[in-house]
């Protein structure tokens, strides 16, 4: 792809800066507690924040209000500064091959549309492990499972989060998993 080069090419990319840090203020605000909703006004076209303090109100707190939110950010800002590594998706195969061992099924059923508990659960952990401990981008790890929805992933990583938090014996054998997807051993 060419790059842009001239005048154009600055305003764009400063306006993409401005859009970006408006976004990023109201993603930390939110974060820290500070809502920054206009209670009456549509948000304005092309993402922009109306930084007006008086129109601020308090929103609803906690992962649900803002988790979906802050995955896209993230991703926006992964693609804007870093790109896709050539590495990636090396390091979600290695993860996936690892878990796969692990739990005692094929890469074809990791990878495959079967929602028997014995293939979606090791899919799940593999798929937040892929988040956790690879930070790879959400688009990819679903493409890496067989070209799921986005959005499954973030259930995912939920449902495992949830999970080993209540149990601490899940908790080990993921840190575990963890360490043997770093080190490419397969079983």
């Amino acid at each position: 792809m060419a790059r842009r080069e001239g005048p154009s090419a600055k305003t764009g990319a400063s306006a993409n800066g401005t859009a970006l840090r408006a976004q990023y203020r109201a993603t930390r605000a939110r974060l820290m507690g500070r809502e920054m909703r206009a209670p009456s006004a549509p948000p304005p076209p092309g993402g922009a924040v109306d930084a007006t303090p008086s129109t601020w109100t308090k929103a609803g707190s906690g992962p649900e209000s803002w988790l979906a939110e802050l995955v896209a950010f993230n991703e926006a800002l992964r693609r804007l500064f870093v790109g896709p590594s050539p590495h990636a998706s090396r390091a979600g195969e290695r993860i996936r091959a690892v878990v796969a061992s692990h739990y005692g099924i094929s890469l074809a059923e990791i990878c495959g549309g079967s929602s028997a508990r014995r293939c979606a659960w090791p899919r799940q952990v593999a798929m937040y492990i892929c988040v956790r401990e690879a930070a790879l981008p959400t688009p990819l790890i679903a493409q890496l499972f067989g070209d799921r929805d986005p959005s499954t992933v973030l259930y995912a990583h939920r449902a495992v989060t949830v999970r080993a938090a209540r149990d601490r014996a899940l908790e080990r054998d993921i840190a575990a998993l963890t360490v043997r997807c770093r080190r490419g051993e397969p079983a």
